[in-house]
């Protein structure tokens, strides 16, 4: 049905080539079940972050990484209070684009 999200990513260089962060989310979701019932859930995560530049001669610099992070998800006012909680793995591949030279 829908949600709301919000993120950030803090990152900071170790050499031009290299760089490590942490990503953290939230999300707010409402969504209907099979048999019509709404439900609203919620998500979060962190993870740990690092990221190899596979050019650091140019502003726009392609890279690829590798993180780390825990996962969970509830139904929000579930009559357990229980939610799922999970560690998983995030491939990143991106293409950075910095302040155009004049």
């Amino acid at each position: 049905m829908g949600g709301i999200s919000i993120g950030t990513e803090v990152r900071g260089n170790i050499t031009n080539a290299i760089s490590v962060g942490l990503r953290l989310e939230s999300a707010l979701l409402a969504f209907e079940d099979d048999l019509g019932e709404s439900s609203i859930g919620a998500t979060g995560s962190f993870a740990l972050i690092g990221d190899y530049y596979l050019n650091t001669e140019k502003t726009a610099r392609p890279f690829v990484g590798l993180g780390i992070g825990s996962f969970a998800g509830a139904e929000v006012g579930s009559s357990t209070g229980e939610g799922d909680t999970s560690i998983g793995i995030i491939p990143r591949i991106g293409y950075e684009i910095g302040p155009i030279a004049s």
